[in-house]
């Protein structure tokens, strides 16, 4: 899922993923801390999403290979 990112969402995402905070984030990456926020909620809404697609698309599958 976190290939389909492009190259800065992929970036903040590490870098969240790393334990930093907000604030540094913004730092690295040159932008307000709470754009930093609302970027990460941003990429956690398309990422649910994504993987909500994903688990219905297998269940599908699943369901018409039982036919």
């Amino acid at each position: 899922m976190i290939d389909t990112l492009g190259a800065i969402e992929k970036a903040l995402v590490l870098l969240y993923l790393d334990g930093n905070e907000h604030a540094m984030i913004a730092d690295v990456l040159g932008t307000s801390t709470s754009n930093v926020g609302t970027r990460l909620n941003r990429i956690k809404s398309k990422l649910r999403v994504a993987l909500q697609d994903d688990a219905r698309d297998v269940h599908t599958e699943n369901h018409n290979a039982t036919r």
